[in-house]
């Protein structure tokens, strides 16, 4: 077991892949949805399709700036790099781009599940007084609903969503807004997510306790190998083991 560490005044947690399972099986999720929709293919083999989509969606997502506006616009972005994939193997139709779109987002939709121990967790947090808020970057219509559905919003105290705040991680603005809320010093939080940048370099940047939720255990890519967790657990449960909680420890 990890040694216990000084119990923070305040947890900021990620959602998509820290708390509920959403964009990290991609590769899973387009290889069903082409097979399923493989006569609209012409002659192109599934896994070339694929693998031009998903190279696209790598090119687009690369981008600072482009990941930023493009996550607020989600379904035109989608649209627009599936339009990309399919050009690169000779298949130019925009209507064909629109249906599997639509069928890719329902798909990641239906297979969205929420981790095991995240409610006894949020719950036994709460229970040792600790402020909690959730962090999500995105717009309010894709993400308010998952909140509802995984039973989460009544579990934190605070609800940042980036469309609605107007800024979204890694701006300054996200942490420096979340320490004045909860009117606690950068020493006394967690920032807990999946994203080595977000959730972990740049809250370090403000004072911030740094925690990669690593659920899906990834390799650090090489562009992050630079970047040090102050923890590192393998689902969000592990943080109680951090702070020598029990989550039977939860008030009625």
């Amino acid at each position: 077991m990890p040694p216990r560490s000084s119990p923070p005044k305040a947890v900021f947690i990620d959602l998509d892949d820290t708390m509920i399972s959403a964009y990290a099986k991609v590769h899973e999720h387009w290889t069903e949805v082409l097979h399923e929709h493989a006569h609209h293919l012409e002659d192109q083999a599934v896994p070339d399709v694929r693998d031009a989509i998903m190279e696209a969606s790598r090119v687009f997502w690369s981008d600072p700036a482009r990941h930023r506006h493009g996550r607020l616009n989600i379904e035109l972005t989608i649209t627009n790099i599936i339009q990309d994939g399919l050009s690169q193997v000779g298949l130019k139709q925009d209507r064909l781009a629109h249906h599997l779109g639509d069928h890719f987002a329902a798909h990641r939709e239906r297979k969205m599940h929420l981790f095991p121990g995240v409610h006894e967790t949020l719950d036994a947090l709460r229970a040792a007084g600790i402020g909690l808020a959730v962090v999500t970057n995105g717009p309010a219509r894709s993400q308010r609903p998952k909140l509802t559905r995984f039973e989460l919003a009544d579990r934190f105290d605070h609800v940042l969503i980036e469309e609605e705040f107007g800024a979204g991680k890694p701006e300054p603005a996200v942490y420096e807004h979340l320490l004045a809320t909860f009117d606690v010093d950068p020493s006394e939080a967690w920032m807990v997510g999946d994203h080595l940048e977000w959730e972990v370099a740049a809250p370090q940047r403000h004072g911030i306790t740094g925690i990669w939720c690593n659920v899906h255990g990834h390799n650090v890519p090489d562009h992050h190998a630079h970047v040090a967790p102050d923890h590192v657990i393998n689902g969000l449960e592990e943080l109680l083991a951090l702070l020598g909680l029990d989550p039977s420890d939860e008030k009625a």
